[in-house]
């Protein structure tokens, strides 16, 4: 049997067909989704079945690295521990990031799948051209986040446990890599944690820093993408290039999962 599937391109959705009993994305989809992600930077996939293998899937595209949890698919779903943070596994925004930033490689890529959208309309995922906004600083700025070093790892707070820990650029050049690496987050680099208290949190984070934040937001307000996913949708795109944040929603029972890809 055969079933039809959208892939969301800028815009316009563009056919495609699920082959055979077991629901298999045909070659010429998995091209067109890697090619929607060198061009914009992510890709949509809309419609995906109940039986759908995910896993192979993501064979076509890389490994898959291990999460914090040490699992490959991290339940993103908020919990009433984490609800006065800003952070995955609650219900409120989230401000831009890249995913895996204290990882001496970060993941390239990053996957969504909706098991469960919100009925409340928000939780949306926010996503903006890093590489973009990089083009956009004045020669100074862009030297500086090249050689500026700074540490990625929570100082503080529910994620200072991690043993994860890299002291680097927010551009980095990684060797064996054939391009420049975005690690970023907002959160981090103004309050020295990747989860921080939705009151009270004190910025720790120098003039040059903050700067750089601030018009991050402002590039990240005016030139973000919008994408509210339901049920049996997948997200992907380049962790090493695009920003992402969320909205804050109110439905508890939302849920997906998060897959890192090398």
């Amino acid at each position: 049997m055969t079933k039809e599937i959208q892939i969301q391109s800028l815009g316009f959705a563009v056919n495609a067909s699920l082959g055979g009993d077991r629901q298999q994305i045909q070659p010429d989809t998995i091209n067109l989704c890697k090619s929607l992600i060198d061009q914009q930077g992510y890709c949509l996939i809309q419609g995906l079945p109940d039986d759908f293998d995910v896993n192979e899937f993501f064979g076509n595209f890389g490994h898959f690295i291990a999460q914090y949890d040490g699992e490959y698919a991290y339940s993103v779903k908020s919990t009433p521990q984490l609800q006065n943070y800003s952070d995955s596994k609650s219900t409120n925004c989230l401000k831009p990031h890249t995913d895996g930033s204290d990882y001496n490689v970060p993941p390239h890529l990053l996957a969504l799948l909706c098991l469960q959208p919100a009925t409340c309309g928000g939780g949306q995922t926010l996503l903006a051209d890093g590489y973009q906004f990089i083009a956009s600083l004045d020669s100074d700025t862009y030297a500086e986040i090249g050689t500026r070093i700074y540490q990625f790892k929570s100082k503080k707070g529910i994620h200072a446990y991690r043993d994860y820990h890299v002291e680097s650029p927010i551009l980095d050049e990684i060797p064996g890599v054939n391009r420049s690496i975005l690690r970023f987050s907002h959160n981090l680099l103004l309050y020295g944690d990747y989860s921080v208290p939705i009151k009270g949190a004190v910025i720790e984070a120098d003039e040059f820093t903050k700067n750089l934040c601030d018009r991050l937001m402002e590039f990240f307000d005016w030139h973000h993408t919008s994408i509210l996913l339901n049920r049996h949708d997948l997200l992907i795109w380049d962790n090493w290039r695009m920003v992402h944040s969320r909205r804050k929603y109110q439905d508890c029972d939302r849920h997906l999962l998060r897959y890192w890809l090398g």
